[in-house]
């Protein structure tokens, strides 16, 4: 006759079998309501490389905010010296119009709705998860800590225009669980190619990397980088943002 202990064991395995992982994802991020106030430093640096192979043109800054959120909204805060900073970047173009405004360009990157979604990942994430088709299901780790990996392909939404020039949509998103059930981390990548004009040929490419925190019931983005790059027309794009929260008690 079996142990008890067997019997317990092959109850669990069964039960570990027939559990549906995307549903228990979507239980967990549900209950991540975000109503712990959080507050957080921000430092956000982007590189960007557009024009000809031969002439370049480069621009680049690292910028820094504070982002918290309670009961009473969002509050984003810049230093008197990055004001400063586009104050002479807007000088220096009404003087000549070929001057760029990276730091100008950084700050409007990081407004109020991509810092709000940071603080608040869990309601993105869900979305995510609408759209998507679970296509694997492994064990793994994220760093040093046990995780499930959880792979799934993606249909993203299209507008009526992008579908008209669109002929190649490829999307997947990776999401690590830990033994808590909590995400940890998630990889979104994607790759487009079109015609428009009927001549004109394109292709676009992109790679996210998030990592969370759990503040509370409020999950955080605490890191993101994003890379991407585009070719169509004989022009060429790539373009990468790092952006750190670190979170203050």
């Amino acid at each position: 006759m079996r142990s008890p202990l067997l019997a317990a064991l092959a109850l669990l395995l069964c039960a570990l079998a027939r559990a549906d992982p995307v549903a228990d994802l979507k239980h967990t991020l549900a209950q991540l309501d975000g109503q712990e106030p959080v507050k957080a430093s921000v430092t956000y640096a982007f590189w960007s490389r557009t024009g000809e192979d031969k002439a370049p043109v480069i621009q680049e800054a690292t910028i820094n905010a504070t982002a918290e959120e309670g009961q009473t909204g969002l509050k984003v805060g810049w230093s008197h010296e990055l004001i400063q900073t586009i104050a002479a970047e807007k000088r220096a173009k009404s003087e000549d119009p070929e001057k760029r405004t990276p730091t100008q360009r950084a700050m409007d990157d990081l407004g109020a709705g991509t810092l709000h979604g940071y603080l608040n990942a869990a309601p993105g994430l869900a979305l995510t998860l609408e759209r998507a088709k679970l296509v694997d299901d492994q064990p793994a780790h994220w760093h040093d800590r046990p995780a499930r990996l959880l792979t799934f392909k993606l249909n993203p939404p299209l507008s009526k225009k992008d579908r008209e020039v669109i002929r190649e949509a490829d999307a997947t998103a990776k999401i690590w669980v830990g033994a808590d059930g909590f995400p940890l981390a998630e990889e979104r990548r994607s790759r487009l190619k079109g015609r428009a004009m009927l001549v004109i040929t394109f292709e676009f490419s992109s790679a996210d990397t998030f990592e969370f925190a759990r503040v509370g019931h409020r999950l955080v983005v605490v890191r993101h980088v994003q890379e991407n790059s585009n070719a169509g027309a004989g022009e060429k794009g790539q373009q990468k943002t790092t952006t750190v929260l670190a979170l203050e008690k």
